[in-house]
């Protein structure tokens, strides 16, 4: 049988963490972007690349 985690709050704080860092890469990618096209792409992707790991890091 499998225990149902009685506090789901974790889960929506990370939602709502996820979705901001998807919203901050987004307008970090425009703001490249209207500078010099090709920045915009690199700067986004690093963006994601930094919360990628600082993700798979917290979660160890």
């Amino acid at each position: 049988m499998v225990d149902e985690p009685k506090n789901r709050g974790g889960d929506v704080a990370d939602i709502a963490r996820l979705v901001v860092a998807l919203v901050g890469s987004a307008l970090v990618g425009v703001g490249g972007w209207l500078h010099y096209p090709p920045l915009g792409f690199a700067a986004s992707g690093l963006m994601l690349f930094t919360i990628a790991v600082l993700g798979t890091v917290r979660a160890r």
